[in-house]
């Protein structure tokens, strides 16, 4: 009878043993998927373009209301994500040609590590060409109108 006792015991505490190594097991599972969360998906519309560009940055895959921190050269803030987790912001990118220009996001949940995502804008030319200058139609100058061709000017 004593050893039926102990060995009982025993089996007891072996299951215990097992049972806390399992929700163990378990912790550290959970721990790992919270690791390997998804990152950030950060796009940029255009992602290149003249200094002085006005672009739409566009971050997915933030929990809803997850308040992310933006960096940027010009400096850093605080954005909400909306009820889908997305959050649509305008920026102009200013920079030397050849330039690329890093738009970084955190986001604040889920503790460390925190999940990341980045954007990139590539600076191509000097000057935003928007049609400054017409060479194909006629210019007015002080009050006579000139018609441009590709040699001459002439009076009209």
């Amino acid at each position: 009878m004593k050893n039926q006792a102990s060995l009982i015991a025993q089996l007891v505490c072996l299951l215990l043993g097992l049972s806390m190594l399992a929700a163990q097991a378990q912790g550290i599972k959970a721990t790992s998927i919270q690791r390997t969360a998804k990152k950030l998906t950060v796009t940029v519309n255009p992602p290149s373009g003249p200094t002085g560009t006005a672009v739409k940055v566009t971050v997915k895959g933030a929990h809803p209301g997850e308040i992310l921190s933006i960096t940027i050269a010009t400096g850093s803030y605080n954005v909400t994500a909306d009820r889908n987790g997305t959050v649509t912001f305008p920026e102009t990118m200013n920079g030397s040609v050849g330039q690329t220009i890093l738009i970084k996001v955190q986001g604040s949940s889920n503790g460390p590590p925190y999940r990341k995502g980045t954007g990139r804008f590539k600076i191509t030319s000097a000057v935003l060409r928007n049609n400054l200058t017409n060479r194909q139609g006629p210019q007015i100058r002080q009050g006579v109108q000139l018609q441009q061709t590709p040699t001459t000017l002439r009076r009209q």
